[in-house]
C-alpha cells in the first residue's frame, strides 16, 4: 500500500490492489487512513530546536575539536620534548646496564656510547610519540613491551637461550632442527613481551587495527633492536641471523595479535 501511495508499484500490481481495495472493506478503511498519515507526515515540517540547545550543542564541538587539536599537538611542545630526550637518555642507559656483560665483549667503549646514542633517540622517539593521538596507545604498548624484555634480558640472555636450545636438540650451529628450534624460540621470546604490553593498551575503537598492530610491531622492534643486536655479538653469523629472523617475525605478529586478544578479552562476557 505504502509503494501505491507514491506511484513505485508496477501497473499490474496497481490494478490488482485497486481491485482488491475495492471488495475488501477492511482493506478500503486501512488505505484511507495510510493515505491520511501519509498526508499528515508529507506537510509536516520537523521544528527548529532551541537556540540554547544549538548553542550547547556547537559549543561542546568546538571544545571537543580544541582538545583534539591539543592532543595532536602535545607531542611537539619543546618542554615535552626535552622531557622525552632526558627520560630516553635514562632509559637508555638502563637498558644497557641490564644487557651489559651479555655477549657485549666484541663491543668496544665507543661502540657502547653509538648503541647507547641510537638507543636514546629510539626510546626518546616512542616517549614523544606515547603524547600523541594518532601514535599513542601504540607507543605506549611499544615501550612497555620494551621494558619486559630488558628485565628479562640479564635472567634470560640470548647466549644462554641459544645454548639451551642447543642442548635441547643436542645439536651445534649449522643444523636444520638447531635452526628450527632457534626459530621458534626467537619468535616467542621476542613476541612475548609485546603481547603482554599490549594487551594493556586498546586500540582504536572503530576500524585501523592492522594499522595500529603495525605501529605496535615497528616500534616496539626499534626499541628491542639494540638489546638483540649487543647480545648476539658473541653468537656465530648463522645463529645471529636465524635469531634476527625470529626476532623480526616474532614483533612483526605480536602487534596485531595483541590487539586481537584484547578485543577479544574486552568483548568477552564477565
Amino acid at each position: 500500500m505504502v509503494d501505491h501511495v507514491y506511484g513505485e508499484l508496477a501497473a499490474d500490481q496497481a490494478a490488482d490492489l485497486d481491485v482488491h481495495l475495492d471488495t475488501c472493506h477492511g482493506c478500503r478503511e486501512e488505505w484511507e487512513r495510510l493515505r491520511r498519515d501519509l498526508a499528515r507526515l508529507d506537510a509536516w515540517t520537523a521544528p527548529l530546536p532551541p537556540r540554547s540547545l544549538r548553542d550547547r550543542v556547537l559549543a561542546d564541538l568546538a571544545r571537543r575539536r580544541a582538545e583534539a587539536a591539543e592532543r595532536s599537538l602535545v607531542a611537539s611542545r619543546p618542554e615535552r620534548v626535552v622531557a622525552a630526550t632526558l627520560l630516553g637518555a635514562l632509559a637508555a642507559g638502563i637498558s644497557l646496564l641490564l644487557v651489559s656483560g651479555v655477549g657485549s665483549g666484541a663491543l668496544p667503549p665507543v661502540g657502547f656510547g653509538v648503541v647507547g646514542a641510537v638507543w636514546a633517540t629510539f626510546y626518546a622517539g616512542a616517549l614523544v610519540l606515547a603524547g600523541s593521538r594518532p601514535f599513542g596507545a601504540a607507543s605506549r604498548a611499544a615501550l612497555t613491551g620494551a621494558g619486559i624484555a630488558m628485565i628479562l634480558a640479564a635472567p634470560l640472555a640470548i647466549p644462554r637461550v641459544v645454548e639451551v636450545c642447543a642442548r635441547l636438540v643436542q645439536g651445534a650451529s649449522g643444523t636444520m632442527a638447531f635452526a628450527v628450534v632457534v626459530m621458534v624460540v626467537a619468535v616467542g621470546y621476542t613476541a612475548g613481551p609485546l603481547l603482554i604490553g599490549g594487551l594493556a593498551f586498546r586500540g582504536p575503537t572503530t576500524g585501523g587495527g592492522l594499522a595500529e598492530g603495525v605501529k605496535r610491531s615497528a616500534l616496539y622492534a626499534l626499541l628491542v633492536a639494540p638489546a638483540v643486536y649487543i647480545q648476539c655479538l658473541s653468537q656465530p653469523l648463522d645463529v645471529t641471523a636465524v635469531w634476527m629472523a625470529g626476532a623480526i617475525l616474532g614483533a612483526a605478529l605480536a602487534g596485531p595479535l595483541s590487539l586481537h586478544l584484547r578485543g577479544r578479552w574486552a568483548a568477552s562476557p564477565a
